[in-house]
C-alpha cells in the first residue's frame, strides 16, 4: 500500500486473507455468473497443468475522462504462483 508520512511517499506491506463463508461465496458466484452470462463481465483464468491458478473478472464497461479503464471486479492468484510476474 502507498502512503504518505511525513510528506513522503512509502510503500507498507499489506496482509490480507479473506475469509467467504458459503453463503457468500454462492452469492459472488450467482452475480459473476449472471454478469457474465448478460455481456456485463469477462472472465479470464490462469492454468498451469489443468490446475486454475489465478483468475480474474474484468466488467465492459469503459468509465474515466476518456472512457480509457475497464473496472476490475475480482483478481485472485493462488498464492503459490504470487510474485512470479
Amino acid at each position: 500500500m502507498l502512503e504518505k508520512r511525513d510528506g513522503e511517499w512509502g510503500l507498507l506491506p499489506v496482509s490480507f486473507v479473506e475469509e467467504w463463508d458459503e453463503h457468500e461465496l454462492e452469492l459472488l458466484t450467482e452475480s459473476i455468473l449472471e454478469g457474465i452470462s448478460e455481456g456485463k463481465m469477462i472472465a479470464n483464468v490462469a492454468f498451469d497443468k489443468g490446475s486454475i491458478v489465478g483468475f480474474s473478472i474484468i466488467g465492459t464497461e469503459f468509465f474515466g475522462s476518456r472512457n480509457q479503464y475497464l473496472p476490475l471486479i475480482e483478481f485472485e492468484v493462488s498464492y503459490t504462483y504470487r510474485g512470479k510476474g
